[in-house]
């Protein structure tokens, strides 16, 4: 699952307090799926992470780009944290408090998923 974690160090970084502020809000505009999010991030992933972001439920993708959104369209921006948690189903949990916004990506193990799509 190293891979996995990477991408989700390279959100958390991106959206750390101390590079938040430079997060174009355009590239969360509504109805971006989160490979265009990505994309417009110029996130670093590979073919097997893009197919795994891909098949994440529309509606849970709306739900992290909305909420990643709101973190940044304020007058002062919440950092978020993200993270992992291996799960039969896809399934998100957002958390917000004043000093920041943890998303929690619930879903298949990466590898095991890979393995699926083969």
């Amino acid at each position: 699952m190293t891979y996995y974690q990477a991408s989700l160090a390279q959100l958390s970084n991106l959206f750390s307090p101390a590079n938040v502020g430079g997060v174009n809000l355009d590239v969360l505009a509504p109805g971006r799926t989160l490979l265009e999010v990505a994309d417009g991030l110029k996130l670093a992933l590979t073919d097997v992470e893009r197919a795994y972001i891909d098949n994440v439920p529309p509606g849970l993708q709306q739900a992290v780009r909305a909420a990643l959104r709101s973190a940044i369209d304020r007058p002062t921006r919440l950092a978020v944290t993200f993270g992992g948690v291996p799960d039969r189903f896809f399934h998100v949990r957002i958390f917000e408090t004043s000093g920041g916004m943890s998303i929690i990506l619930h879903g298949p193990v990466p590898d095991t998923y890979s393995q699926a799509l083969a």
